[in-house]
Formats: C-alpha cells, structure tokens, sequence
C-alpha cells in the first residue's frame, strides 16, 4: 500500500509540475506551433510530402494536420498531453485503455500512436501489436514509469524507436513527436 500511494503522488506531483511548465512555456510552445504550420505549408506548396502522406504510413491522407493517438490510463496525463498536442497544431485522440486505443485507431486516421506501458485490461504491448496488424508503420512511442527491460525489447522488435520514461520532460516529447511527423521527400 505504502509504494501504491508513493506511486500514485509522485504522479500527481510529476502532472501538477508538468503543468506549470507548460503554462510557463505556452507562449514558446504556440510560437514552435506556428512556425511548423508555416513550414509545413511551404513544404506542401512545393510538392514535399507531409504527415500522413509518408509512403510508411498507410492509413495516411494529405487532408488536414497530423492526427496523434495518447494511450494512457492517467486522465490527467491524457489532458495535458493533449493541450500540448492541440496547441502545436495536431488532431488529437485519446485513449484511456488499450481497448480504446484500438477502437479508436480502426474509427480514424492516425499518424502517431502515443501510448503508455503499463495499463490496466490490455497492457500497451498486446495493443501495439493489435495496432500493428491494421497499420505495422504507424509511427509509436511508448511512456512508462516502468523499466521492464524485457518489454522495452519487444516493443523495439515491434518497431518502437523511442521510449520516454516517467517523469518525463514535455517539451522533449513534444519536440520529439513534432520532428518525427515531418516527413520530407529528400
């Protein structure tokens, strides 16, 4: 019970100061926003591809901005992740199970698949694998507060390049995230 409730404030403590960054960095992070959307408008005027459009990603379309799917059974971590998201500019869906999750990656076009680890009826890896039979491109990253070695391995075999462990640091994410949904035809 003692490591439970250690657990679950260390969390909300993590949410709470991952919050007020944001907030601090709101204007920083709208500004980035606008200057992708820029770029991203150039690249598509010039015949580049963008999200969406990759080769990788079947499921792609040109229609619109880039669509990411949050997994994570932390409703305020689905919040946050969520603004930060919308106000870089992306079309956000959200998950709060890996069930969910795989429900809402059949209903819509999904470029990016944010999910966390560790969850509660479906652990994040059985959904990725699900995931990975409608679409095995689909770019993923996964989060977990837990350093289970043998699942970080199978989630690398399953085409996971990047993991970010809780407490993690938003702006890295987000910078991460934005960057890999640039998808230039060099």
């Amino acid at each position: 019970m003692d490591t439970y409730l250690i657990l679950v404030l260390t969390v909300m403590a993590v949410t709470i100061i991952g919050l007020l960054l944001y907030i601090t960095n709101k204007n920083r992070i709208k500004e980035g926003s606008k200057r992708l959307i820029r770029e991203r408008g150039a690249e598509a005027s010039k015949g580049h591809k963008t999200a969406g459009s990759s080769p990788s990603s079947g499921r792609g379309n040109t229609d619109g901005p880039p669509s990411i799917l949050i997994v994570d059974d932390q409703a305020a971590i689905r919040m946050l992740l969520a603004e930060v998201f919308q106000s870089s500019g992306l079309i956000v869906h959200e998950a709060s199970s890996g069930k969910t999750a795989i429900e809402q990656f059949r209903d819509h076009r999904v470029d990016f698949v944010l999910l966390d680890l560790k969850m509660p009826d479906m652990d994040g890896l059985e959904a990725l694998k699900e995931i990975r039979r409608m679409d095995p491109h689909v770019q993923t990253v996964m989060i977990s507060a837990y350093g289970d070695v043998d699942k970080v391995e199978t989630a690398r075999k399953l085409g996971v390049e990047k993991f970010f462990t809780k407490p993690f640091d938003i702006e890295k994410l987000r910078r991460y995230v934005l960057q890999q949904l640039q998808v230039v035809d060099r």
